[in-house]
C-alpha cells in the first residue's frame, strides 16, 4: 500500500531527465504563480519539470494568457538565467538576475543590453543583501511569466543558458538542450500548449 501511495505521488509530480530530450516541450495547463523566487507548496506541482543536471531543473506551465517557466538550481547557489526564445522569424534573449533585461538578435549579433527593458515578461530578481558590501542573497530559483503574445504562436523555439555560481566563488554553465547554441535555433525545443 505504502509502494503504491509512493508510486502515485510520484507519477504526480513526474520529471523528465535530460537523458530523453525531446524536440518539443508540451506545457500543461496549470493555476498561476507568485513571481517571488520561492516554490511554495504545491505551486508548481501542476508543471512540466525537466531535470537538465544534478543541478538544475526546469520548471514549465501555462494559464489562459501566460506562460509560467522557473529554473531552479542546487540550495546554497545562486542562479543567474538566460532565456533564449523566437518571437516569429526573430529570436530574443531574456535575462534575469540582480536586473531584468532582453535584447534581440539583429545583424548576425546580439544587441547591446538596456536594462529593466523587459516587454511582456518579468521575472525575480536578486535581493540586495549589503548596500556597503555590494552583495546579494543567494537566489537558487527563477521565476518567468511571460504573456504567450511575446511569443507569438504556440510554436516557439526556445534554449536555456543557466549560469550558477559555486561554492568556490567561481561559475558553472548549464545548456538547455545540451547542443544548443544561442546565436542558431537549429538545436533549440519547441514549447506547445493548448
Amino acid at each position: 500500500m505504502k509502494l503504491l501511495l509512493l508510486i502515485l505521488v510520484l507519477s504526480a509530480f513526474a520529471v523528465d531527465n535530460i537523458y530523453s530530450q525531446n524536440t518539443a516541450i508540451k506545457i500543461p495547463k496549470g493555476k498561476n504563480i507568485l513571481i517571488d523566487g520561492k516554490i511554495q507548496k504545491s505551486e508548481w506541482n501542476d508543471s512540466k519539470a525537466i531535470r537538465v543536471s544534478d543541478s538544475v531543473t526546469l520548471y514549465f506551465k501555462a494559464d489562459i494568457k501566460y506562460i509560467y517557466i522557473a529554473i531552479q538550481v542546487a540550495e546554497g547557489k545562486s542562479v543567474i538565467a538566460d532565456v533564449y526564445c523566437t518571437k516569429g522569424s526573430n529570436m530574443i534573449n531574456l535575462h534575469a538576475s540582480a536586473k531584468l533585461g532582453q535584447r534581440n538578435f539583429v545583424n548576425e549579433k546580439w544587441e547591446d543590453w538596456n536594462w529593466w527593458n523587459n516587454f511582456l515578461w518579468t521575472a525575480n530578481v536578486s535581493r540586495i543583501e549589503s548596500f556597503d558590501k555590494k552583495t546579494f542573497l543567494k537566489e537558487n530559483l527563477r521565476e518567468f511569466q511571460v504573456d504567450k503574445e511575446l511569443f507569438a504562436a504556440n510554436n516557439t523555439k526556445i534554449f536555456f543558458e543557466v549560469t550558477f555560481l559555486n561554492e568556490d566563488g567561481g561559475t558553472s554553465l548549464v545548456l538547455y538542450p545540451s547542443n544548443g547554441i544561442r546565436n542558431r535555433i537549429d538545436n533549440w525545443v519547441t514549447l506547445k500548449w493548448k
